[in-house]
């Protein structure tokens, strides 16, 4: 089966970034000596899992993200989903066991479980602002479409128990 793409990705370049981020991952946990499965089917990639590992379970991978459409990739801010596009449960909300943001050397690993109420505490889901670059801890929905999203700061995962992996 060929890699998903939402249809909403209208250049691949989210697809692209996804995968990119994926295979690092993958490659990061073989050099400690793991045997990652990069997930093809499309209940296991709709349910917010991008890999299967022995050592972590099920885990989806957080490519770097810009903070708006035309900026740079960064890695201060982190994007969470609460609601995705079409208004159903985010990836917060998913089934993986584990989410991986990538960042330039390394990865942050958190369990989604720890996840959920430290960014349902951070984020103040009555306040919706109208512009990506002012929702930091604030709702955020992109025109046309029904998902709730916000920004938190990478540092915040640090709060909760986390896993830093370099990049080999």
């Amino acid at each position: 089966m060929a890699r998903y793409k939402n249809s909403r990705d209208k250049d691949g370049g989210c697809s692209d970034d996804g995968y990119r981020a994926e295979t690092l991952f993958m490659r990061t946990l073989k050099s400690l000596g793991d045997t990652p499965e990069r997930v093809f089917n499309l209940e296991d990639q709709l349910s917010g899992i991008d890999v299967k590992s022995l050592m972590m379970g099920s885990v989806d991978v957080k490519a770097i993200r810009r903070v708006g459409r035309d900026g740079e990739p960064q890695e201060e801010f982190i994007w969470v989903e609460f609601k995705n596009i079409v208004g159903q449960d985010g990836w917060l909300y998913s089934k993986a066991d584990y989410i991986a943001f990538e960042r330039g050397d390394d990865f942050v690993i958190v369990k989604r479980s720890d996840l959920i109420p430290l960014c349902e505490t951070l984020v103040d889901l009555n306040e919706k602002v109208q512009s990506s670059n002012k929702a930091l801890y604030h709702a955020y929905s992109r025109r046309g479409r029904r998902d709730l999203i916000s920004m938190i700061k990478m540092e915040d995962l640090f709060l909760i128990p986390h896993l830093l992996l370099e990049k080999p």
